[in-house]
């Protein structure tokens, strides 16, 4: 594609379960899944979510995001700003599926599974929406394909 071609969208109706506004009454908690570039819209729900003062009502907001390794996180820097800055409300859990050994990397390596989704869940109770966006291999196992209308995958299994 060249600069000054027009590239154009389409919104895909089953592809969103929730639109906007964002914030159901009475959620609390929100977790946010993405994989690769998922973490996009994402990022920029985030930008309202942090920025508001609180005006959703959303107290807590977890991010688990899932990249192949430490060079192909979007955003990381800015991110890691936000946790930094708002760790009382924002945390991100970086989950990297390639990167090599030996690099430093400290994080969690793998896939996102039951296991990191439960550990990035502890202590937000009940009062929790689940958000996920990413490759369709990621989407359906942690929550079944986009185009069921139950919750499936991994999520399915915990009962959501």
């Amino acid at each position: 594609m060249s600069i000054g071609e027009t590239l154009s969208f389409k919104h895909i109706p089953f592809n969103v379960k929730l639109q906007y506004p964002f914030y159901p009454q009475g959620c609390a908690n929100l977790v946010m899944i993405a994989g690769g570039t998922g973490a996009a819209p994402m990022i920029q729900a985030l930008h309202s979510l942090l920025g508001e003062g609180g005006e959703h009502g959303i107290k807590r907001i977890n991010m688990i995001y899932g990249s192949k390794d430490e060079e192909g996180i979007l955003a990381k820097d800015t991110l890691e700003s936000w946790s930094a800055n708002s760790s009382e409300k924002f945390t991100i859990t970086h989950v990297l599926s390639r990167e090599p050994p030996g690099t430093g990397y400290k994080g969690i390596r793998g896939v996102i599974g039951k296991d990191v989704i439960e550990k990035v869940m502890e202590g937000m109770g009940e009062d929790v929406r689940i958000w996920v966006c990413g490759p369709d291999g990621m989407y359906d196992s942690i929550c079944g394909p986009r185009g069921d209308e139950n919750v499936g995958g991994v999520l399915g299994s915990m009962g959501f």
